[in-house]
């Protein structure tokens, strides 16, 4: 697929998801957006779709080469038992044709679940808010204004209490993958996240993360295990690039990315179990290395280079989102960067 081919579909996509919210559109743009995400809303707001992105043709497991929206559901069923089937293809003002692109890829999920107390505390271990599901340590940050502020990086669905009320504490390891009855595995207390909006329809977030302030006295360590020191932050993500991450299930795993820009709707759930639908776009889509449990781990590309944190995944994919938007939001940069400095660095490079 060429660029301008990729830009064009790329441009779609926002239009269809985000409808005349979307940035960088004419008014003309505008008001085709609307129309799209208004026509399309019934069948692209159903529980069975999964997310979007742009890519090429599937038939019978095989690239046929041709440009399209591919639609990502959670299982392939007959066209008679869908109340709003998928249409084969959108219909543009102009009247050229995008093909949509039906594909199976499981029921999405946070992922977050096991492991043992560690002392250093360091990227890769259980931890969880007190009130929630286990997750992994993502990173070792400090503060840019405040060097000797420490804290971990992970998912908002993993260190966050429900509420501003609720007990603040973060333990490592999480409080379902240990007994504490005879200790307090406290090692930090959560400070922000970066907030997430929930609807059932568009898709107003892009970040899962949250950050919570270690206690004095506890020692971490800077590396990732498997990985060691990194080599800068980077905005650039390509498709098919290898990427790897140390998560509390997996350990060490691998994957290849699939696409920059993915669309998804994931589930979120309150202390009560009541269940939010939240939208997300400029995910990054890969083939699977991870498995529940692993929410919060950082992913690593090429080079060394931090490209994101994992936050869902289904049985046949893995999902991240990017992270340096995330360190500039709360001013920190992760321990342990090779040519540290006071910035967060960053290669400045468009995704493509």
């Amino acid at each position: 697929m060429n660029r301008s081919t990729r830009k064009k579909l790329n441009k779609v996509t926002r239009m269809l998801c985000e409808g005349k919210d979307a940035k960088g559109l004419t008014s003309r743009d505008r008001q085709q957006a609307a129309h799209l995400q208004h026509g399309h809303a019934a069948w692209l707001e159903q529980a069975n779709v999964q997310g979007l992105a742009v890519d090429t043709k599937k038939v019978a497991f095989q690239d046929t080469g041709q440009p399209c929206i591919q639609v990502y559901v959670d299982k392939k069923r007959p066209v008679h038992e869908l109340s709003e089937p998928i249409p084969q293809k959108l219909q543009l003002e102009d009247g050229s044709e995008v093909p949509l692109d039906v594909q199976e890829i499981g029921q999405l999920q946070l992922h977050n679940q096991l492991e043992l107390p560690q002392r250093p505390v360091f990227a890769g271990l259980s931890v969880a808010s007190i009130h929630r599901y286990p997750g992994t340590i993502g990173l070792i940050v400090q503060s840019i204004n405040t060097p000797g502020d420490k804290y971990i990086l992970s998912c908002a669905h993993v260190l966050s209490p429900f509420s501003d009320q609720q007990d603040k504490r973060v333990l490592q390891p999480a409080p379902q993958d240990f007994s504490q009855a005879e200790h307090d595995f406290t090692v930090a207390d959560y400070v922000a996240s970066i907030p997430l909006y929930f609807s059932t329809s568009g898709y107003p977030n892009r970040f899962d993360a949250a950050l919570a302030k270690l206690r004095p006295g506890v020692d971490v360590l800077a590396e990732l295990p498997y990985i060691g020191a990194l080599n800068g932050v980077s905005a650039q993500i390509r498709h098919q690039a290898m990427v790897r991450m140390v998560g509390k299930v997996s350990g060490f795993s691998s994957g290849t990315v699939l696409n920059n820009n993915f669309y998804a709707r994931l589930p979120y759930y309150n202390g009560n179990g009541q269940k939010f639908q939240a939208g997300f776009r400029e995910l990054v889509l890969c083939s699977r290395y991870a498995q529940p449990g692993d929410s919060g781990a950082a992913i690593v590309g090429p080079g060394g280079r931090l490209l994101g944190i994992h936050m869902a995944g289904s049985n046949s994919h893995s999902v991240f989102c990017r992270i340096l938007p995330v360190l500039q939001y709360f001013q920190v940069s992760p321990l342990g960067l090779i040519q540290h400095s006071s910035a967060v660095p960053v290669e400045l490079a468009e995704a493509v």
